[in-house]
């Protein structure tokens, strides 16, 4: 396990997620700053807003990255908020889409298992596990194993109770906590011992024409596109050892996804899910490592931002 190089300015102190999003998004549009949000779940959390801002800057380009991401969060939950958001006049929104966000995670020890009356350890779990990641909203990415999650939130929560969190300081990422270890670069044999506890399994993607979150996820794209905001499309960059669990039709739902959308709607699509499989960047196998240019998917997304800017 190595650390990343380059936080780009991240700094190691206690910082509290703002607690009311329809207030923060209020505070931006005060904002007079040409602004860029990225939108999506924890794993676009991990893309770093402050390298891309002084990407942008080096290349004199003046913006304000702002990193919306919410852990768990879909299409069906950003569509509620979507109009709040676009209130605040964003020029550039860059929107982050996988797997999960077009079907559901279940608990492996759920599947083919036989119903029983007694007490299911491993499942109270990673129920405990669920319940705290939603409720005190911070990535637990690096728990998996039940025993773990379990004894890790008991230190996490004593420390929040002290104010010690140590989280890392990201003020324009306001709704997703880091701390230092999402930093940390896993080699081979930390990924595939990862990937062996990982204790959930992505349900079917149902196709295109009967799957809510792709309905909500176009009509997100039809609200930002009528307001004359500029969309950027990306696919969530996965790890090898992730992308082998994924069975087959499932992958080519999402890809009939993708297709549709590119059929649909005139905006780019940067396909990353397969392209940085191999790459040593990933603090879990969902997960690329929070850090800087050698972090491939933060250099890229940058590029492409700055392109779309000079086009």
């Amino acid at each position: 396990m190595i650390e990343s190089n380059s936080g780009d300015n991240l700094t190691k102190e206690t910082d509290h997620l703002s607690d009311n999003p329809m207030e923060f998004y209020s505070e931006l549009s005060k904002l007079n700053d040409h602004k860029i949000y990225l939108l999506g779940s924890s794993q676009i959390g991990r893309f770093n807003e402050t390298y891309i801002q002084n990407y942008l800057k080096d290349n004199n380009q003046d913006f304000k990255v702002f990193n919306l991401a919410i852990s768990a969060d879909n299409p069906e939950q950003r569509l509620r908020s979507i109009n709040s958001i676009l209130q605040s006049r964003p020029s550039i929104i860059v929107y982050g889409i996988g797997f999960r966000d077009f079907t559901d995670l279940n608990l492996i020890s759920q599947i083919d298992k036989p119903d029983t009356v007694l007490p299911e350890p491993e499942k109270i779990s990673n129920t405990i596990y669920s319940t705290i990641v939603e409720y005190i909203n911070y990535d637990l990415e690096k728990f998996k194993s039940p025993k773990s999650s379990t004894v890790q939130f008991l230190k996490l929560f004593l420390s929040q109770e002290k104010g010690k969190t140590g989280l890392l300081n990201r003020p324009n990422a306001p709704f997703y906590q880091t701390d230092k270890s999402n930093m940390l670069i896993l080699n081979d044999y930390e990924l595939k011992r990862s990937m062996s506890s990982f204790p959930y399994k992505l349900d079917k993607i149902e196709p295109v024409n009967d799957n809510k979150n792709v309905e909500s996820f176009k009509d997100i794209i039809d609200k930002i596109l009528k307001q004359k905001i500029m969309l950027i499309i990306i696919t969530i960059p996965y790890s090898q050892y992730y992308l082998d669990t994924i069975p087959e039709n499932d992958k080519q739902e999402f890809d009939n996804i993708i297709k549709d959308i590119t059929l649909n709607f005139d905006v780019p699509i940067a396909l990353f899910h397969y392209k940085y499989a191999n790459f040593t960047i990933w603090n879990s196998n969902d997960h690329i490592a929070l850090g800087g240019s050698e972090i491939s998917p933060n250099e890229e997304t940058s590029k492409i931002i700055l392109d779309i800017i000079e086009n």
